[in-house]
């Protein structure tokens, strides 16, 4: 859809109601040099850049790169922007390397306007491969966009399910290393739960269609799994946390939407009902034949 530049122009302070969401996918030509023990570790972070309303860095987890394809699960970002935020806002997605002796360095970055995403909000989900900005390398970041409108939004079903870990010493986290004593499947959904995620949460509800993938909250940590949970891990051994997704209407609504109406400038408002008094008073002055400058 192509839009003309006077209209394009009134674009850019629309304040019209858009969710912006994002998925980190996968990084492939990935060649970089590290220690031999442990891997070097990638992470990505996203970051929405421009005047407006300021949102938090979005970071992926630390992940081994034991070959030339990387990839991350569960990473979808969420932004309430504007009509005019999608034409004058840019998506920044950095990439960081840590080493062996933990040090964190940039490997490289890409901006993605988000003109283009508006523009064609009813095509879906719309895949992006981006080449970062050091001319050396030849990894290229994949990630996924959508944007809803306020309709969208409105209309949307949730999918939810939590999921559980255990930590055993000198091996890590891992759903498999929970124990029959704990009473807890990998993955719990109301009254269902399993060692899958799919057949905990059932099927998509009727009439939506699961677009981006899953978002996840953060970890909670515990003794057991009957808790209490604390949001920071003091060295408990349990811990779970909430796996969200989002499903649209099959059809995007595609109705025109008006602005809402402009804030009422208070200055101006007072000024004409100080007018409107003024007038008044002069009108009574006229009546009475009192001269407004005996007045």
């Amino acid at each position: 859809m192509t839009i003309g530049p006077g209209k394009k122009d009134a674009k850019l302070h629309s304040p019209i109601p858009r969710r912006l969401r994002v998925q980190v996918d996968y990084a492939t030509q990935v060649r970089l040099q590290g220690c031999v023990f442990p891997a070097v570790g990638l992470f990505v972070k996203t970051k929405l850049r421009g005047a407006g309303t300021r949102y938090p860095t979005f970071a992926t987890p630390l992940q081994a790169t034991p070959s030339s394809e990387l990839a991350w699960e569960h990473q979808v970002y969420e932004f309430d922007v504007t009509e005019g935020d999608m034409y004058t806002r840019v998506l920044e997605f950095t990439v960081h390397r840590v080493n062996c002796f933990k040090h964190e360095d940039v490997v490289g970055r890409a901006t993605l306007p988000l003109s283009e995403f508006e523009e064609n909000r009813l095509s879906g989900v719309m895949p992006k491969h981006l080449k970062l900005d050091r001319e050396h390398l030849d990894m290229e970041l994949h990630v996924s966009i959508e944007v809803w409108n306020r309709h969208d939004v409105a209309d949307a079903a949730v999918r939810e399910c939590w999921e559980h870990e255990r930590f055993v010493p000198f091996v890590g986290w891992s759903k498999a290393h929970l124990l029959p004593s704990d009473l807890r499947a990998a993955f719990r959904a109301g009254n269902h739960e399993g060692s899958e995620m799919e057949d905990v949460v059932g099927k998509t509800p009727d009439g939506h269609v699961e677009t981006l993938g899953w978002s996840t909250g953060a970890w909670f940590y515990a003794e057991s799994f009957g808790g209490p949970w604390h949001n920071s891990n003091a060295r408990w051994p349990c811990r779970r946390r909430q796996l969200t997704q989002v499903c649209r209407l099959e059809k995007m609504d595609d109705t025109y939407e008006e602005p809402p109406p402009p804030v009422k400038d208070m200055d101006a408002d007072l000024k004409a009902r100080i007018a409107l008094v003024d007038l008044s008073i002069e009108e009574i002055l006229q009546k009475h034949n009192v001269q407004v400058a005996d007045y």
